[in-house]
């Protein structure tokens, strides 16, 4: 009998753990991926950007797919499969029915990946995906229909606009939820692209931002935020910019706080009480947020010290006022110090066999395929030769530079290897900065930058097939296309 007792408690206590976990479950049909996994990731943090696995399933041959994980909050999600990726919006509990193609119908593929639009199946009309679906139409017949007044009667589009939001506002009047803060600062996007002097910056601050806290779980309010501090050290006045940067150049996050209270839309709000002026409202959340966006915008500006910017944001995920920051702080760290496709590519300066010296500056308006390897590893002299074939082919679009590590067994076979490249070829210490900081953990290793001096990948293909069959070749081969095309739409418009 107590032994029932105990075991009829334990299905209790796990019924209720279940309904406390809110189980979300995502499946639907993907006949462009069968066999292929598709993962859904969550964001860390909504400035960083980084992801985390929320759950994987593998699509069967039906094409089907399927998987249930814990979601406790409203959230935005990114699925991703076979390079590409779509968005979602995600509730507590709710099941989502998705059709996933291989790409957009209107737009180009492209091998590398792309952003496809997944197709919602019995969509409930509550549903926020529905909502802002609904929001989004909502705004576009208001443009269609009265866009053409901002040009012929401004004052008239703004009026409208004006009452285009007061019935959109008495509409989710009292609405705190997710919903409600996506409509309240998908207003910021609109006004943003109406206004664009200082002036009109300080008034979308008090109608949208002064007023309500900081929502770290709220894509639409860092969007919001994103484009209000664009470089925003730039945009301090030049007493207020020397400070941040002197604060910088001592290591020393309290100073660049102090010096960001100089900003009208970071600066403590005081207000007269009994004859006193009293704080009414801190920002410092607020600005010890910006202060991280700011630093990870100047990382690569080549007049701030980036070890100094990366001791301040260590020092902020560490001792930061708010559990939130120090966890964007810590993030911020980890994506401006990781090689990832469309980030900027790290600064090199290398020495050639011949004695040229090669930085990031010297690849400008071409591409760069890193070739790094081991001359004395039995596969290096068939990866060459295939390597010179796609060279033959793509020189003219793309520089090739090989590394290879010193203290390599010199013989004759190593030498004849290392000589029979014909591009450029740089021997480097293996304990050199550009392998550490360039993560290269194994050879062959290779890596794509762009003409921006952006990394394409890392590791990119090779010039062996992979698993889904494709080689570096074929991205050439789609980077001299694209480039035709552009030529050729040149053409056209001339």
């Amino acid at each position: 009998m107590a032994q029932k007792i105990i075991f009829t408690a334990g299905l209790i206590l796990s019924f209720l753990f279940t309904q406390a976990q809110k189980i979300t479950t995502i499946k639907g049909y993907a006949p462009d991926y069968i066999g292929k996994s598709i993962e859904v990731y969550e964001f860390m943090d909504l400035l960083s950007m980084k992801e985390s696995l929320l759950a994987v399933s593998t699509v069967k041959e039906d094409s089907t797919f399927s998987m249930s994980f814990i979601n406790q909050k409203v959230q935005k999600v990114i699925i991703r499969s076979n390079n590409n990726y779509s968005y979602l919006y995600l509730e507590p509990g709710k099941t989502y029915e998705l059709l996933l193609p291989l790409h957009d119908k209107d737009k180009p593929y492209r091998p590398l990946g792309n952003y496809v639009t997944s197709v919602f199946l019995n969509l409930d009309s509550n549903d926020i995906n529905q909502k802002i679906i609904d929001f989004d139409n909502s705004i576009d017949k208001f443009y269609a229909r009265n866009l053409v007044y901002y040009v012929k009667n401004k004052q008239k589009f703004l009026d409208l606009l004006k009452t285009y939001k007061d019935s959109v506002y008495a509409s989710i009047k009292n609405d705190s939820s997710y919903y409600g803060a996506f409509v309240h600062y998908s207003f910021v996007d609109m006004d943003m692209s109406l206004y664009t002097n200082e002036k009109a910056r300080q008034y979308i601050f008090d109608t949208y931002i002064s007023k309500y806290p900081v929502l770290y779980d709220n894509d639409f309010y860092f969007t919001s935020i994103k484009k209000l501090y664009s470089k925003i050290f730039s945009q301090l006045d030049m007493e207020v910019n020397n400070r941040v940067y002197m604060a910088i150049l001592k290591k020393n996050p309290t100073l660049i706080m102090k010096a960001l209270e100089s900003e009208y839309t970071l600066r403590p709000v005081f207000a007269s009480k009994d004859g006193k002026m009293v704080l009414t409202h801190s920002n410092e959340r607020l600005r010890e947020l910006i202060m991280i966006k700011g630093l990870s915008e100047v990382y690569h500006n080549s007049e701030y010290p980036r070890t100094n910017v990366i001791e301040i944001l260590d020092s902020v995920s560490k001792f930061g006022k708010y559990q939130e920051n120090r966890v964007i702080a810590s993030n911020i760290i980890l994506r401006l110090t990781e090689i990832t496709p469309g980030n900027p590519a790290p600064n090199f300066a290398l020495t050639t066999k011949k004695g040229d010296l090669l930085s990031l500056k010297s690849f400008e308006n071409s591409y760069l395929y890193f070739h790094i390897f081991r001359p004395d590893y039995a596969t290096s002299s068939q990866d060459i030769e295939l390597l010179k074939q796609i060279y033959q082919r793509y020189s003219d679009i793309v520089r090739f530079v090989s590394v290879y590590p010193k203290n390599i067994k010199a013989n004759k076979k190593n030498a004849q290897i290392i000589q029979s490249i014909p591009w450029d070829i740089i021997e480097l210490d293996e304990e050199d900065n550009f392998f550490k900081t360039y993560k290269v953990n194994n050879f062959p290793y290779y890596i794509l930058i762009d003409r921006t001096g952006t990394v394409v990948s890392a590791p990119a293909l090779g010039p062996k097939p992979n698993g889904e069959l494709m080689t570096i070749d074929k991205i050439f081969y789609d980077i001299r296309k694209m480039d035709e095309m552009i030529k050729e739409r040149e053409k056209r418009n001339k």
